[in-house]
């Protein structure tokens, strides 16, 4: 859910509207339906006006990609707004774990890559030692645990922690083969490894600082996985791993 605020500064009644353009695999619904242009009346008694909407990302491709938003006013342009809509792979999540565990296989990990290695499923019925005892895979729910700067919040999932590290893993589907930007988002420290193979980086920890930057990823057509590991020392723990802007033939796969 989210809300467009109108201000009338006109001093008088008026009437406007709002059109909508909504990219391939959203809806945008409000007042009890799918909507792509709202007429707005504005009283200029109560100047603000709120226009609650929601917008449903299903079959929507993971990414980012912008809803536009025009206000008019007897078919002229007043103002233009873009918002950016982000979809999360989905993502499944083991740990936490041990810090010095960042820069060491451990055996769910190691069992993860192999599998990944040699274009299997990764299997996430098991469970392994993690800090404190047994820890199992779980799914990430993007509608509980989802930052609201659209990263993969980790303290959402595990509490507030003190260096340790965890798990993640996703799988995409690529048209075709080739190398395809992605966004990535990381406090703190990342190790990113697709299909088996890690990408070169650095994984030293920079605490209470999100890193960004674009990384290639090298997709085969079909489906590839993709596993992260992150680190926690102190304060936010999060990341965003997604296709930059409109990267064309690049899917999540439900688990």
């Amino acid at each position: 859910p989210f809300s467009l605020w109108i201000r009338n500064t006109a001093m008088q009644d008026a009437n406007v509207a709002l059109s909508l353009q909504v990219p391939e695999g959203l809806r945008v619904s409000g007042g009890g339906g799918i909507v792509s242009n709202i007429d707005v009346a504005l009283d200029k008694s109560m100047p603000l006006r709120e226009v609650p909407l929601s917008a449903m990302v299903e079959g929507f491709p993971i990414g980012t990609r912008p809803l536009d938003i025009m206000l008019r006013a007897g078919g002229s342009p007043l103002a233009g707004h873009t918002l950016l809509i982000t979809r999360a792979p989905d993502w499944m999540i083991l740990g936490p774990f041990r810090g010095d565990a960042m820069h060491e296989g451990f055996p769910a990990e190691n069992a993860l890559l192999e599998a990944a290695s040699l274009g299997r499923a990764p299997d996430f019925s098991q469970s392994c030692n993690g800090l404190g005892g047994p820890v199992k895979w779980q799914r990430f729910d993007s509608a509980k645990h989802l930052g609201s700067s659209g990263r993969v919040d980790l303290i959402s999932v595990f509490g507030q922690q003190v260096n340790v590290c965890a798990l993640a893993a996703t799988c995409v589907e690529a048209r075709e083969a080739g190398a395809f930007p992605f966004l990535v988002e990381n406090d703190d420290a990342i190790r990113i490894w697709v299909n088996g193979d890690e990408l070169p980086g650095d994984p030293r920890s920079v605490p209470a600082i999100t890193s960004r930057r674009i990384v290639m990823l090298p997709l085969k057509q079909g489906r590839n996985h993709v596993a992260v590991k992150l680190s926690q020392v102190r304060e936010h723990w999060e990341f965003r791993l997604s296709p930059e802007g409109g990267t064309n033939g690049v899917q999540g796969v439900p688990f």
